[in-house]
């Protein structure tokens, strides 16, 4: 049997196009998850969110006939990775009601910046001087979104760069269950673990009557983002990390046109130059990350609540 290195680098063109599907699906769930904001609190957007994320879970562990990966020898980890994967969450969909949805889209997309900064005191791992300044441009693109001086930093705009930072943990505390926990196990355990505290959170802050329209959209939130993280999963089997990775970063342009479709929102240019900060350091950061790694094997991706 080839092994999931070899897998990896045998189908790239399928790889990419997987991302590509898995990212837009990210898009179009956020979107969801903002149209929602105007109507529902954001715990019980989350609750939905993982009750029908289990759909695809269980299918595909049906069509894997793999309960076994559910097994677990370590309870403690996939405690504190729901914990900071729910925290998270929270301030992620925080965010994106309360933002213009390209910026929030944009500082979102720092996290793979910041989980290479946290990898170097959690991990151990070493980054250049290249990828250091990379990382430094790129969390300088989101501070110019947020706008530190305009009042922005200590609202909505700071809630997601905290975002940004908890799920850099988040990626390198997954990064780590990696080597001894499925990809399967550790979203399931998650999501568990987030239906249940999401519920707990609706008892005590409040539930709004869903109307029969928002039923859709609360539907399409968990099933989207299930089927979003198997398809980046899969992407990343088929294609390499410098493939695969720099893809995320077209929810830049899919998240900019939504918004001008849906709530005609226009950037200014202070935000598309923080944007372009962004995408170019990220892009290079992570070309650098795989030029590093390219003959080691590439696991399942830690992307977007695995």
């Amino acid at each position: 049997m080839s092994s999931p290195a070899i897998i990896s680098l045998t189908r790239p063109a399928l790889g990419i196009g997987l991302a590509v599907f898995g990212v837009l699906q990210f898009v179009l769930m956020d979107a969801c998850v903002k149209a929602l904001g105007q109507d529902y609190p954001v715990q019980q957007i989350m609750f939905f969110r993982f009750l029908f994320a289990f759909l695809p879970l269980f299918a595909l562990l049906y069509y894997h006939r793999r309960q076994a990966h559910l097994v677990t020898r370590r309870p403690g980890l996939h405690l504190a990775r729901g914990a900071l994967g729910f925290v998270t969450m929270f301030c992620i969909f925080y965010g994106f009601t309360h933002l213009r949805f390209a910026d929030a889209v944009a500082i979102l997309n720092t996290a793979p910046l910041l989980a290479m900064l946290m990898a170097v005191p959690l991990l151990g791992e070493r980054i250049g001087i290249r990828r250091a300044l990379a990382i430094g441009f790129g969390l300088t693109g989101a501070l110019i979104i947020a706008r530190p001086g305009g009042g922005m930093f200590g609202g909505a705009g700071g809630v997601m760069l905290l975002a940004a930072v908890l799920m850099g943990g988040n990626t390198n505390l997954v990064r780590h269950m990696a080597h001894t926990e499925h990809a399967l196990s550790i979203t399931f355990y998650f999501t568990l673990f987030g239906v249940v505290a999401a519920g707990l959170t609706c008892i005590g802050l409040g539930w709004q009557p869903v109307t029969p329209d928002s039923w859709v959209l609360l539907v399409a939130v968990g099933l989207i983002g299930g089927s979003a993280q198997y398809y980046m999963s899969l992407a990343y089997r088929y294609a390499e990390v410098g493939l695969v990775s720099p893809v995320k970063y077209l929810a830049l342009v899919a998240s900019g046109v939504l918004g001008f479709l849906i709530w005609h929102e226009v950037p200014d240019t202070v935000a598309l130059f923080g944007m372009g900060l962004i995408l170019a350091s990220g892009a290079y950061a992570l070309h650098r990350e795989a030029l590093i790694a390219r003959r080691k094997p590439v696991p399942l991706a830690a992307d977007r609540f695995s």
